[in-house]
């Protein structure tokens, strides 16, 4: 992303400054490419604000399609799933308030460093889906669009859970079962369910390998509980028999019943070795 650099602008000005000084052969090349630039930038500028047929991320959407969303949602809080950029076009054009939920299938980026979760709490919420999520309703706005998205009466966050693996294991082999032990911290003001029969939370492992993400299913000890406030030890199993020989990036994730997995812990290393001989 551009502004990403644009503060490096301060020092560079001093730089070429200091250069033109001492290089006074090099100050008309330097105007000369300064005015071409201004020229430039005025010129994207004047693009930007113009409503052109451009196909960008950034032209997909305009004012009518979030505004539609706004009366849709009647009140309720609005959550974008892995979009940083409807969230802030949302935001920006409505003037409320809206938030980007991301999972594993998406990057990182400022909403999972602010602590929004006060603001959703005990709210009836709007989730917006994305290609990677299963919500069956579907809407078609005034402006065309169809989004896919879910109502949810009281929406609980899991985004703060803190986990991490005791005594991390390091390598395995392909027909072992290894026993774990992990630590997760819950501060919300509410128990997490991990039992088949709430049909709710999951808890998993992330083996990452060439940005390909596998996930593998924790077999949980008791309790299969984490309480609210507390930080709980849990005892759980896995094997890899399906995963190929070789060495991966491993992290704990948590799902919901509505949304795919979301990352709670460090990233390990593991090397996963082909099957164990029996030694005669």
């Amino acid at each position: 992303e551009a502004h990403w650099v644009a503060f490096a602008m301060i020092p560079l000005s001093v730089l070429i400054y200091n250069f033109c000084v001492l290089n006074q052969k090099s100050f008309k090349t330097i105007i000369y490419v300064g005015i071409i630039s201004i020229v430039l930038i005025s010129l994207g500028r004047v693009l930007i604000v113009l409503d052109l047929p451009i196909k960008t991320e950034f032209h997909t959407q305009h004012e009518n399609y979030y505004v539609s969303i706004e009366k849709f949602a009647k009140g309720k809080k609005v959550l974008f799933v892995n979009s940083y950029q409807n969230a802030s076009k949302y935001s920006f054009y409505t003037q409320k308030k809206s938030f980007s939920i991301n999972t594993i299938d998406y990057r990182k980026n400022q909403y999972d460093l602010w602590n929004f979760e006060d603001e959703i709490k005990n709210n009836k919420v709007l989730l917006i889906g994305d290609k990677s999520s299963s919500f069956s309703d579907t809407l078609k706005l005034k402006s065309g669009a169809y989004i896919t998205y879910k109502e949810i009466n009281k929406f609980h966050l899991i985004g703060n859970l803190k986990a991490n693996i005791k005594s991390p294991i390091r390598s395995i082999y392909k027909n072992q079962t290894a026993a774990i032990k992990l630590s997760i911290n819950n501060p919300y003001y509410y128990d997490l369910n991990f039992s088949k029969e709430s049909k709710g939370y999951q808890i998993a492992i992330l083996l990452r390998k060439n940005k390909i993400n596998t996930i593998v299913p924790l077999t949980l000890k008791t309790p299969q509980k984490l309480r609210a406030k507390t930080n709980n030890t849990i005892d759980a199993a896995f094997n890899l028999h399906s995963i190929s020989e070789g060495k991966y990036t491993l992290s704990l994730v948590i799902k919901d019943k509505y949304l795919s997995y979301r990352e709670i812990s460090k990233k390990y290393t593991l090397e996963v070795r082909n099957v164990k001989q029996d030694v005669k």
